[in-house]
């Protein structure tokens, strides 16, 4: 098993929820 890769998707789609959650919550508040 290869953990760097796993690790980079990983963190790919923790920024995409990341940037997800805070466009949803800036689109809430304004």
């Amino acid at each position: 098993m290869n953990d760097k890769s796993k690790l980079g998707k990983w963190s790919i789609e923790n920024i995409n929820y990341a940037v997800s959650f805070s466009t949803k919550l800036t689109l809430t508040i304004s």
